[in-house]
């Protein structure tokens, strides 16, 4: 299997540094639930983005946005649901944690891209880590016709 690039040269706003560094604060120390996460077989990207970033929570701020919580144990029990809806992608996802309170699942798959999975529905949100989490925090995105497209409309 091909090495997951490292895309871990992130380039945070200024507001999301201020919403990470007040997370960071919050949730004191924790330790992985690994026990969990290692039933879907993570990429060591996957483990570096849990690893660094296990219980942070992040609010949603604007329109489309949705709030996040990364923790892999939250995902508990639905390793059937995620392998199905790899399958319909032709990719292998790892759980991070919730969207929206618990209405959806943020997913990264075997490359590094980020996923939302709202309603069994899973939705690239980036290729990037990074970008991907702050345009769900923000709710960046645009209408194309009726469908909700995350990111840039291109020109």
């Amino acid at each position: 299997m091909e090495e997951t690039p490292d895309n871990t040269n992130w380039k945070w706003g200024w507001r999301t540094r201020f919403l990470l560094c007040r997370a960071f604060k919050r949730r004191g120390l924790a330790t992985v639930p690994w026990e969990v996460f290692e039933k879907f077989n993570p990429t060591p990207f996957a483990r570096k983005i849990v690893d660094g970033f296990y219980r942070i929570k992040l609010p949603g701020l604007g329109m489309r946005a949705m709030s996040i919580e990364i923790d892999p144990g939250l995902a508990e029990g639905i390793e059937s649901i995620l392998e199905s809806e790899g399958a319909q992608l032709g990719v292998r996802f790892f759980p991070l944690g919730e969207v929206a309170d618990g209405y959806g699942w943020l997913l990264l798959d075997e490359t590094g891209r980020l996923y939302v999975s709202v309603r069994a529905v899973p939705e690239l949100v980036s290729d990037r880590f990074d970008e991907g989490l702050e345009r769900i925090i923000y709710g960046r995105g645009y209408y194309e016709g009726e469908e909700w497209r995350w990111g840039r409309r291109a020109n």
